[in-house]
């Protein structure tokens, strides 16, 4: 797919950071189409361990991350989660409004989409991740320290900005 020229390409996340790995998939693809369609998933999920950021503040890291790249092809869009994985594509379909390609690593995402009129370029995010970076140990790291290690520089000082550290370690604090 990444020699291959499209109109659009929809790539999903929760972003919960916006992470490097997030950063070179969009690089990597946005040269190859006209408009890259970013879906900011579980839309209404905020203040929790696994979702700590609003989809306000994934969405400033994103367009942070990309304007410091000069990436300018792009849309953002926000998704709530639903039951039903049926429901779910629909949504994403009807609020996206059309695209040729879906890059995704996660694999129920490619099974979700698979009966599409789309091509998938599908890599497991477990063994292809961009220098072993997931969102869940940036997380979890961050509990020890606030480093910078595996976000780009813009998202790194935004989680300073928005007290990112403060939140992760009251969130994890063991109630008594």
């Amino acid at each position: 797919m990444q020699n291959m020229k499209y109109e659009s390409v929809l790539f999903i996340g929760r972003f919960q950071p916006f992470h490097l790995g997030h950063l070179e998939i969009i690089k990597k693809y946005s040269k190859n189409c006209s408009i890259i369609k970013i879906v900011i998933g579980s839309k209404d999920k905020s203040f929790e361990k696994c979702n700590p950021f609003t989809y306000k503040e994934r969405e400033e890291m994103v367009r942070l991350a990309l304007y410091d790249s000069g990436i300018l092809n792009y849309e953002i869009y926000h998704i709530k989660d639903v039951v039903s994985d049926d429901e779910w594509r629909e949504n994403i379909k009807s609020s996206v409004k059309g695209f040729d390609a879906l890059i995704t690593g996660n694999k129920s995402v490619k099974e979700i989409f698979c009966l599409e009129n789309v091509d998938i370029d599908y890599f497991d995010e477990e063994i292809s991740r961009y220098k072993g970076l997931s969102s869940t140990q940036i997380r979890k790291d961050w509990l020890n320290s606030e480093e910078r290690s595996g976000l780009p520089v813009s998202v790194f000082y935004y989680l300073k900005k928005i007290r990112a550290f403060e939140r992760l370690k009251d969130m994890n604090k063991v109630k008594e």
